[in-house]
């Protein structure tokens, strides 16, 4: 009858008799043996709400053995239906096979009816709820749900706070909040064994995040615990948090349990000390895993060999690689692979002949994986281990019948240098590119990516050609760099189609190797299609697609700006797809001068009235990279135009592009255009039309176009007001007109620092002609202004402005400054002094002068020196000559220097016999620059310097500068002759 027979009264009456009755359970397997239908489904859902206990479980049981046929769509749904909102608990008592039926369908319906079963009265629902949730992983893992499981661990039975830690620990990182962590710790310390055991394996899930004080301390004690189980967790735990949770209390317990009774904890252990890496590879923990190495139980053995391994070179003693030699010769198939792998680990320290015997016969091992670990440790190894026998396996087990063990051979000779690098090692490479396994298809091409130009034969490029087009990513992009790597022998028709190809691949990872690959080969890579596809790639999803691609364009274009790359472009700059042409356009831009040919010139201005702005934008733009050479009529008749673009960016570029042309672009139609620009609504147009007019300088120093900047620097937008003033800078005296100087003047208390300090910088450059008093007064209280730019500037205008500035009031609040903290303002202050030359030279000016030449910072005495020396004969008293004594002695060149300046504009009046005493030694220093300086002083000194000392210093002096007052008087074959105020000088050749 089967499932004809399957009603509500049959089921029930099977599943009581089920638990008596072996033809019971076999007569519901004949109705189930078929895919279920929603009539038993529905039957057994009624089932587990029938009043009998054992109805109830027998039909958990068989809805949770028909889980697998269930799990269709068509099924879920039947499920769904049947579970009715108003008996949402009933029906969540079906938690256990209907999580198995849903485990792909964690949907807020399932996940609510579950909630709702953590909370049922029934202890046994609330733990098939709690597991239920946790099989459905971070899926589940809402605040709601994470509430519930934190509830959930405190319950009153055993198996509910068992399974709800566990299911914790199955969503991760998701779950490892501050709440969930205490209740676990909490957990760590239940009375049940099967807990804490799981408190610990949800901690070990949560892993580093889990990883605080509190925790590790818990874990500590839990090594301890009566019970193997949870002592093995614990360190589990500890072994996956890593070196976070090395401590010398946990090292400690870790030692120790590598000597527990149980196999696992020992095996636990030993594991997490691996984990722990070289942090912890101290003699105690090394001792404690040799001693492992040699344990009873296989499991141990195998992960102490693997601790060993993971520690590296540290662990490389003769007692460990004779204990790891020993284990590779060990019964136990994963022992010998673990001892493989760490003497691999242990690189050239274990590089010894025995070693390599071992690992050689090792790979002839009847274990698969044995043999591969055993080929990769002998390449970790390296040059070392390419003896003849070691290559003759290597070639030999190309034909091994494990793919693993055949991608390991690819490793192994890769690694191995060029001793390895012989013909046949490319043979068998090459053999291994056409391997049906993926793995060994892609180990074998990233062996030729760092073989390089060794492996460039016409047999390796062929196959290199046929895996760029291989079914698995990985193997297109390795061979892709592998070509690259083999320079320009790769360099044909076909692996340039075939890149080509690869560039356009749905992989990023083959895509940015392509790219890269084309940059390798450089200008021979340049075809229409590949300049394309370059710029195509500039939209690119992926960065380092973008990336790579833009290497390679920089690549190409650095090497040569070949004709064939130009027209390559011009081509790209008449594609169909607007991002081709800007980037194409761009591209152009970017090579400058270089690429400003007349067709380049021509195909850019025919580009700026494309229909696409963006392409107009780039093309603008690229003129303006090419400078004055693109400065042709057209240019500026399409830049013109642009100017009135309806796209701010397009208008902006071509103001910015014509600012670049300078004076070229100066004719009466550019002009006119950009001061009707000054008006435009847009700021970001209005800025860039002044930067433009400044570009242009004195050419645009007419009466409407200082009028218009006039207007442009009362802007309510400051970058505009900033660029004005930038502007009537540049044009200079001409644009110092009285309403230019009332706007200055105005400007001085501007809100915004950049506009004041732009105002005092153009007031600098109009110099004498904008030097009134009311301008002079605003400038001397700008000195003392909180911005250091401001300062800065203000100090320049006034060292500008000349006599007129040089008055008592603007050098005593000079000197006024030179008392403030900030050094950059007190060398500024020093620097206009300067400027004003021996108008400054007053005593309160020297005195502050002197005081400064032993200031902390060596930009103020070198300013101090410089002002000196401005003020020259005027400043020469026997306390300046003293201090610019003492600052020849610094040790700071350009403060020596800077001193032997302004005893030199001393002239004759520092010529005591101290300072020339002092010259002559100072001719002596290393540093040619100093010689240079110190030859000029005694020069401008004149005759009183003219001793023989002096003279004697002069010739031996190191430097080739010592043109000291007059031409040569006449050149011999021995060497020059200068005149030295009444003496020869020569300088031999």
């Amino acid at each position: 009858m089967g499932e004809k027979a399957a009603t509500n009264d049959v089921i029930v009456a099977l599943l009581n008799a089920k638990r008596y009755s072996w033809e019971a359970s076999l007569a519901l397997r004949k109705i189930f043996e078929k895919a279920p239908t929603n009539e038993i489904i529905a039957a057994l859902l009624n089932a587990i709400r029938d009043e009998d206990a054992n109805v109830r479980s027998s039909a958990f049981q068989e809805l949770q053995a028909l889980a697998k046929k269930a799990a269709t769509n068509e099924k879920i749904a039947a499920v769904l239906n049947e579970m009715s909102d108003e008996d949402a608990i009933l029906g969540c008592r079906a938690s256990q096979p209907f999580e198995e039926i849903l485990e792909e369908a964690a949907t807020n319906e399932v996940i609510a009816t579950l909630l709702n079963a953590v909370l049922d009265e029934d202890a046994n629902v609330r733990h098939s709820a709690s597991e239920a949730l946790g099989n459905m992983g971070e899926k589940a893992a809402t605040n709601e749900v994470i509430a519930a499981l934190v509830n959930a661990v405190r319950d009153e039975d055993a198996n509910v706070r068992h399974s709800a830690s566990e299911a914790l620990g199955k969503m991760g990182d998701k779950a490892a909040t501050n709440e969930v962590i205490a209740a676990l710790l909490n957990a760590m310390r239940n009375e049940y064994a099967t807990v804490r055991r799981s408190a610990s394996f949800a901690l070990e899930n949560m892993g580093k995040k889990a990883a605080t004080n509190e925790v590790i301390a818990a874990l500590v004690n839990a090594v301890r615990d009566e019970h193997a189980d949870v002592r093995s967790s614990a360190f589990q735990t500890l072994g996956k948090m890593g070196e976070k949770v090395a401590t010398n209390e946990v090292i400690a317990a870790l030692v120790n349990a590598v000597l527990d009774e149980d196999a696992n904890v020992r095996h636990s252990a030993s594991e997490a000390l691996g984990n722990m890496g070289e942090k912890v590879a101290t003699n105690e923990v090394i001792a404690a895993l040799l001693n492992a190495v040699r344990d009873e139980d296989a499991n141990v053995r195998h992960s102490a060999s693997k601790a060993l391994g993971k520690m590296g070179e540290k662990t490389a003693t003769n007692e460990v690689v004779a204990a790891l030699l020993n284990a590779v010769r060990d019964e136990d198939a994963n022992v010998r692979s673990s001892a493989s792998i760490a003497l691999g680990k242990m690189g050239q320290k274990a590089a010894t002949n025995e070693v390599i015997a071992a690992l050689l016969n090792a790979v002839r091992d009847e274990d698969a994986n044995v043999r591969s670990e055993a080929f990769e440790a002998l390449g970790k190894i390296g040059e070392k281990a390419a003896t003849n026998e070691v290559v003759a396996a290597l070639l030999n087990a190309v034909r091994d019948e494990d793919a693993y063990v055949r991608s390991s051979v690819s490793f192994a000779l890769e690694n191995m240098g060029e001793k390895a690098m012989t013909n046949e090692a490319i043979a068998a490479l090459l053999n291994a590119m056409c391997d049906e396994d993926v793995d060994v298809r892609w180990k074998a091409s990233i062996a030729l990516v760092n073989m390089g130009k060794k492996a460039a034969k016409n047999e390796v490029i062929i196959a290199l050609l046929n895996a760029v087009r291989d079914e698995d990513a990985n193997v297109r992009s390795s061979a892709s760099k592998a070509l690259g790597n083999m320079g320009e022998k790769a360099a044909t028709n076909e692996v340039i189609a075939a890149l080509l190809n690869a560039v356009r691949d749905e992989d990023a990872n083959v895509r940015s190797s392509a790219f890269e690959t084309l940059g390798e080969i450089g200008e021979k890579a340049v075809t229409n299609g590949i300049i394309v596809a370059l710029l195509n790639a500039e939209r690119d999803e992926n960065a380092n697609v973008r990336w790579k691609a833009s290497e390679a364009l920089g690549k190409i274009f650095e090497k040569a700006v070949t004709n064939e790359v130009i027209v390559a472009l011009l081509n790209a700059v008449c594609n169909e797809d607007p991002n081709v042409r800007s980037s194409a356009s761009e591209t152009l831009g970017k090579m400058g001068e270089k690429a400003a040919t007349n067709e380049v010139i021509a195909a850019l201005v025919n580009a700026m009235s494309d229909e696409d702005e963006f392409v107009q934008w780039c093309a603008s733009r690229a003129l303006g990279m090419m400078g004055e050479k693109a400065a042709t009529n057209e240019v500026i008749v399409a830049l013109v135009n642009a100017v009135c673009n309806e796209d701010a960016n397009v208008r902006s570029s071509a103001f910015e592009t014509l600012g670049k042309m300078g004076e070229k672009a100066a004719t009466n139609e550019v002009v006119a255009a950009l001061v009707n620009a000054v008006c435009y609504e847009d700021p970001i147009v209005r800025s860039e039309a002044c930067e433009a007019l400044g570009k242009i300088g004195e050419k645009a120093a007419t009466n409407e176009v200082i009028a218009a900047l006039t207007n442009a620097v009362r802007d309510e937008d400051d970058y505009v007001r900033s660029k004005a003033f930038e502007a009537l800078g540049k044009i200079g005296e001409k644009a110092a007109t009285n309403e230019v100087i009332a706007a200055l003047l105005n400007a001085m208390s501007d809100e915004d620092d950049y506009v004041r300090s732009k105002a005092f910088e153009a007031l600098g450059k109009m110099g004498e002609k904008a030097a009134t008093n009311e301008l002079i007064a605003a400038l001397v209280n700008a000195v003392r202004d909180e911005d250091e730019y401001v300062r800065s500037k203000a100090f320049k205008a006034l060292g500008k402005m000349g006599e007129k500035a040089a008055t008592n009031e603007v050098i005593a609040a000079l000197v006024n400054t030179m008392r403030f903290e900030d050094a950059n303002v007190r060398s500024k202050a020093f620097e206009a002094l300067g400027k004003m030359d021996e108008r400054a030279a007053k005593n309160e000016v020297i005195a502050a002068l002197l005081n400064a030449m032993s200031d902390e910072d060596a930009n103020v005495r070198r300013k101090a020196s410089g002002a000196l020396k401005s003020m020259g004969e005027k400043a020469t008293t026997n306390e300046v000559i003293v201090a610019l004594l003492n600052v020849m002695c610094d040790e700071d060149a350009n403060d020596g220097s800077s001193a032997f300046e302004a005893l030199g504009k001393m002239g004759g009046k520092a010529a005591t016999n101290q300072m020339i005493a002092a010259l002559v030694n100072a001719m002596r220093d290393e540093d040619e620059f100093v010689q240079w300086c110190v030859s000029q002083a005694l020069g401008m000194m004149g005759g009183k310097a003219g001793r023989n000392e002096v003279v004697a210093a002069l010739l031996n002096a190191s430097t080739d500068s010592l043109v000291l007052a007059e031409s040569p008087l006449k050149n011999t074959n021995c060497g020059q002759i200068y005149r030295f105020y009444g003496f020869y000088l020569v300088r031999w050749s």
